[in-house]
């Protein structure tokens, strides 16, 4: 593992890491308490007793090259040192991040909702069995016969949803 540096040098290392991942790759980010005491064996202790140092660390790989860096931020400049960190790791995801394309939601909805009413209103089925519009025909007794089925699913899941309601208000509490 990296030794530790001092938290500025680790943040300016996760700028170039971020530059690095830019086109390609990923950073992986740690972030724990650090209490390694390696004279004394391990004691349970209450938490609330002390305060501990956060470890930050930070792996990606780039190429053939693995980067590693981490830091140990003491509590007295914990606050000044995440809030930078934050900043970063905010600039660095907004750059990554899709903006959200309004107009493609509200045609895909507009396609739905032309679907639905498609199959609610019904369809008018010429008297023509045969002839030059039998394709036609059949194409339009097939959406009649979809809308039909629609429509009966429809009302048997109100009237379940109903004869439950009914039910919860049969039964005493």
């Amino acid at each position: 593992m990296a030794p530790h540096v001092q938290p500025e040098e680790f943040l300016k290392d996760l700028a170039t890491l971020f530059e690095l991942t830019q086109d390609a790759g990923t950073v992986f980010l740690t972030q724990k308490r650090y209490c390694f005491d390696s004279d004394n064996d391990a004691q349970m202790s209450d938490a609330n007793d002390a305060q501990y140092d956060v470890l930050l660390r930070a792996t990606a790989q780039v190429g053939e090259k693995q980067h590693k860096t981490a830091t140990r931020i003491p509590v007295a400049s914990l606050e000044a040192v995440l809030a930078h960190y934050n900043t970063l790791l905010h600039q660095s995801m907004q750059a990554k991040m899709r903006k959200r394309d309004r107009k493609r939601e509200k045609r895909k909805a507009d396609i739905a909702a032309a679907r639905k009413r498609a199959l609610e209103t019904p369809v008018v089925i010429p008297h023509t069995k045969r002839g030059s519009g039998r394709r036609k025909f059949q194409r339009k007794v097939k959406a009649e016969l979809r809308r039909q089925a629609n429509v009966a699913k429809h009302e048997q899941a109100q009237q379940s949803q109903q004869s439950q309601q009914s039910q919860q208000q049969d039964t005493p509490s």
